[in-house]
Formats: structure tokens, C-alpha cells, sequence
């Protein structure tokens, strides 16, 4: 079956650029045909949002402490940041050519003989993240179309409801189109009654539909850069709190973090001489990190997933964890090793043994159940 993934597949994002690569290769496996339709990226920005994001940039950063780099040239950098992401992508990724319109979308996909549409993982399905939000309820698609619409996986992101009364009344209507609706987070079973009165499915994100030897595979014969990893660091977002609990880490188990995005962040390059440190290292490297490092501190949701898949101890540091952290620690047995607080931080709970054996025979479950999932729903 010819089959169109709708997704979120970031440039900057290496979770959020292996589930589509960890879908799409699960679909190939099943002898489908899939390609992800190439609508709007995650990091898309609105352009008023980006106005007044230049401006508070300008006022904190340009006025306050001059740089050679400007807050209006941020953007124009952004290329630039993940040029050595971007190979990974072009090899491993199918698209199809991007979309002006949905008519435009509609026209591609009759024309190319599609039979059918998955959508998900990630939060496809909260308004601040997709700005395409309708193409991701299959909005192209007109009522009548026999077509296949399965949700795999999709995210609301939050708890609660991510909609205006205007998103809120389409989406009611077009998701009752759907075939089988599966979503992410437990959290998602219960908006998707509340919300739609749709009873959906539990399942895993498509990247634990892979196993560790799947991901090896992606880096064999590749030369790290950081090739002495002991403790690596994956956060997103560096307020105090984080700061401080990552160096405790570092202090109890005498290791030296070492972050596997990027040296230094845009917006903390002061002077062009710098940009090369704001290069994010290429998803190879992000992969070789789990594969050789002996303990990872990570704020991220696909960040703690593939903890998971290579059995590497983990803390997540999250002072406002969200549901999508809390769903997966919960459905793995893992939910101690959340902190919130430098104070939860102890030797005892980093040196806690992690009973793998059970983790892996849960995930195992799980994997079959999920796939059996998409096997039915696209029957």
C-alpha cells in the first residue's frame, strides 16, 4: 500500500528525526510503500511570533551586550546550525516535494495514487507545534474518500486541551473519519474521549518500534568526534535548576558532562569567529553517544526513549516535567527516575541498579501489541 506519513520532522530534532525514520521503516518492513508528506516543519515560526522574538532579543541581548551578530541575523543562521544533520535526513528520510495549499496537497496525492494516510508520532496534534494542524486530521481529504486514516502515535503534548472552540469543532469532525485512532501518552486516551468521543489506543513511539541493532546500523563505520563519553548530556532547556543538577551529577559519578547537541547554542555566540561552535553534531554522533556512554542526563522525551532501547542508566532533570515524560517513565516502571530538584539528586539513586531484564520484556510487549496495531488498522 502507497501510504503518506504526516508528522513533524524537525531539522534541529534528533527525536524528532528518528520516529520518521523509525515509521517509515517500520511501514517498509510491513511491505508498505511510505513516503512523509513533506507539509510545514516543526520549527516553523509565525511571522508575527518572529517579530517580537527579535525584538526581546535585541532589547536582552543587542542593547545590553553588544555582539557582532545581531538579533535580526539569528534566523538567518538557522541553515547554517544543522548542516551536518542535514545528510542524515537527504539518506535516510523519503519526502515527497512540499505542498502550497491543500488543494495542492490533494491534487499530489490523487495524482500519485496514495491509498492511504498515518498520522503521527510527535505532537501532530497540539496547535502551538503544527501549523499545518488540520493536515494532520487528513483535512484533504474529502469526506467520502475510502482511503485509509490511522492515527499512530499522535501527540496532543500536553493534558489538556490544546484547541480554540474554531480547531476544536474541525477537528471533532474530521477525526470521526478516521480508521483506528492510537495515540502517545495515556494522558492522549482520555482528550481523545473528552475532546472527540473517540476511544483511542495506547501505543508505543514509532522509535521504539526499532531495537538497538536497528540504530547500530546507522553508525557503523562512522569516526565520533567526542569519542570519550562516560556522561552525556542531552538537555534542551538550561534554567538554574538544570544547571546545578547536571553538575552534581557530574560530581557524584566523577564524570564531565559532555553535551552531544551542540558546543555552544545561537544565541549564546557573541562574535561570527564563533559560529562553528553552534554547528549541532550530526545524528551519528548523537546515536554513538548512547551506544558508548555509561550514564546520560537528559530533559527530552526521545532523549529518555532511546535511554530505554540502549539500557543506559538515566536521569531526566525536568523541574516542569511534562506529560509526555511522566507517561513514558510510567509505562516502563521508571517514574523514580525523574528530579524535579537538586536536592533529589543522591548517589543512592544513581548508583540504583535498573532491572533491564523487566524494561526490556515490557518493551518487547509492547512492540508487538503496537505493530499489531498498525497491521490491522491498515488491513
Amino acid at each position: 500500500m502507497k501510504i503518506g506519513i504526516l508528522t513533524l520532522v524537525p531539522y534541529d530534532n534528533y527525536g524528532g528525526i528518528l520516529q520518521g525514520y523509525a515509521l517509515q521503516t517500520t511501514l517498509e518492513r510491513m511491505g508498505h510503500e511510505p513516503y512523509i508528506m513533506r507539509t510545514k516543519l516543526y520549527n516553523y515560526v509565525p511571522p508575527k511570533a518572529k517579530i517580537k522574538s527579535i525584538i526581546r532579543w535585541h532589547v536582552r541581548h543587542d542593547i545590553l551586550h553588544r555582539k557582532d551578530i545581531p538579533a535580526i541575523n539569528t534566523f538567518k543562521y538557522l541553515p547554517y546550525r544543522v548542516e551536518k544533520i542535514t545528510p542524515f535526513i537527504e539518506k535516510w528520510i523519503r519526502f515527497t516535494r512540499p505542498f502550497k495549499s491543500t488543494k495542492d496537497l490533494f491534487e499530489y496525492e490523487e495524482s500519485n495514487h496514495f491509498e492511504g494516510f498515518v498520522v503521527g508520532s510527535d505532537q501532530t496534534w497540539r496547535p502551538l507545534y503544527s501549523p499545518d494542524l488540520y493536515h494532520m486530521f487528513c483535512d484533504f481529504l474529502p469526506a467520502e474518500s475510502k482511503k485509509k486514516r490511522v492515527a499512530y502515535a499522535a501527540s496532543f503534548g500536553v493534558d489538556t486541551n490544546p484547541f480554540n472552540d474554531e480547531q476544536l469543532k474541525v477537528c471533532r469532525q474530521l477525526i470521526q473519519r478516521f480508521d483506528a485512532v492510537a495515540v502517545r501518552e495515556e494522558s492522549g486516551v482520555k482528550l481523545c474521549k473528552d475532546l472527540f468521543n473517540v476511544d483511542a489506543r495506547h501505543v508505543l513511539d514509532p522509535t521504539m518500534l526499532l531495537d538497538k541493532k536497528d540504530y547500530l546500523q546507522l553508525i557503523d563505520g562512522y569516526t565520533p568526534v567526542n569519542k570519550n563519553i562516560d556522561l552525556m548530556q542531552y538537555v534542551f532547556f538550561f534554567q538554574h535548576d538544570e544547571t546545578a543538577i547536571i553538575e552534581k551529577v557530574g560530581n557524584i559519578l566523577g564524570m564531565k558532562p559532555v553535551n552531544l547537541m551542540t558546543e555552544k547554542f545561537l544565541h549564546e555566540i557573541k562574535d561570527k569567529a564563533e559560529l562553528p561552535k553552534a554547528q549541532f553534531y550530526p545524528v551519528e554522533e548523537w546515536l554513538y553517544g548512547y551506544s558508548h556512554s555509561k550514564f546520560v542526563i537528559t530533559d527530552s522525551f526521545h532523549g529518555t526513549v532511546f535511554c530505554i532501547i540502549f539500557n543506559v542508566p538515566f536521569l531526566v532533570v525536568s523541574p516542569e516535567a511534562s506529560t509526555r515524560q511522566k507517561s513514558l517513565l510510567k509505562m516502563f516502571g521508571l517514574s523514580d527516575r525523574l528530579v524535579m530538584t537538586k536536592e533529589e539528586v543522591t548517589s543512592e539513586l544513581i548508583n540504583k541498579e535498573i532491572d533491564w531484564d523487566s524494561v526490556n520484556r515490557r518493551r518487547e510487549e509492547l512492540k508487538k501489541q503496537s505493530i499489531q496495531y498498525l497491521q490491522d488498522s491498515l488491513k
